[in-house]
């Protein structure tokens, strides 16, 4: 965002145009859009209402956060109360999981591609055993014909990976910029 303290930001807050003045910068990185906290008196002013939908509590150096939580959970259990550790661990268990899904995903897009592969080898293979056969009576040596199928299949590999490669780069680089 470039914004230094002492900038001005204008936003919309309750239908109408504000002009904020920063006065201090927090890197917090939950939010790619970063956060603006405004005042509560100025923004129940600009609102007109006096509703709450978030609080921040800073503790003094040496409280206990989650004893503090606990208290603020007992005495309003409708509220969902987080101390950073507990928010951060959250953020990271989902993360986890999100990531587990992925790697599932890439294994199960890895085994299908191998098993294509596979069947085009076979697929090709088996439409050139009358060549084969012709080429065996012809007198070539079954070493030969061996050597020959391998070939065929490391080139067919090998172009497929490169194609399949570069697809994914391509797909990885355009999902890049839409992100």
């Amino acid at each position: 965002f470039h914004a230094r303290i002492g900038d001005s930001l204008r936003c919309i807050v309750g239908g109408a145009p504000r002009k904020l003045r920063i006065v201090g910068i927090h890197a917090d990185f939950s939010d790619q859009f970063g956060t603006v906290s405004i005042p509560l008196k100025t923004l129940q002013r600009w609102l007109a209402t006096d509703a709450v939908t978030s609080v921040v509590f800073t503790l003094k150096t040496g409280s206990d956060p989650v004893s503090f939580a606990d208290k603020i959970q007992k005495d309003h259990p409708a509220l969902m109360v987080y101390t950073n550790a507990s928010l951060r661990s959250e953020v990271l268990r989902l993360f986890r999981q999100t990531f587990a899904v992925t790697h599932a995903l890439e294994l199960i897009g890895l085994a299908v591609a191998i098993g294509g592969l596979v069947l085009t080898v076979s697929t090709l293979l088996g439409e050139r055993r009358h060549e084969w056969a012709t080429l065996e009576v012809m007198g070539t040596p079954p070493s030969v014909l061996t050597r020959s199928a391998a070939w065929e299949t490391g080139v067919l590999s090998l172009f497929s990976s490169l194609l399949g490669s570069c697809c994914g780069l391509a797909l990885g680089r355009s999902e890049e910029h839409t992100s």
